[in-house]
């Protein structure tokens, strides 16, 4: 399990991954600042969104692509104490279409 200081560790470390635009806080987007929580996206999407626009990361620091299905003891995608590069970890998630794979 994480503690306080171990998830604001996490947290500080993917916003700096992340644009300015951009929070990491907990399941929620904040809407101060200008930050827009609802963004056109350069596709459709339909169904299940799980591993597109979030992921679930567990206490333990075990990643999931959607707490439903962390919930159904859906495999794991990773742990976020061996991910080095954020960023690059997401978009091989979504290059590698990981929630096909999973049934």
């Amino acid at each position: 399990m994480l503690n306080k200081n171990d998830y604001d560790y996490v947290r500080n470390k993917l916003q700096k991954e992340l644009t300015k635009k951009t929070y990491v806080n907990g399941h929620y987007l904040r809407n101060d600042e200008g930050v827009n929580s609802r963004i056109k996206l350069p596709f459709e999407i339909r169904g299940c969104k799980a591993g597109q626009r979030a992921i679930t990361i567990l206490p333990n620091g075990d990643i999931n692509l959607c707490g439903f299905l962390a919930a159904q003891d859906f495999p794991k995608v990773g742990n976020i104490k061996e991910i080095d590069d954020f960023l690059n970890f997401w978009i091989t998630i979504n290059k590698n279409d990981y929630l096909l794979n999973l049934y």
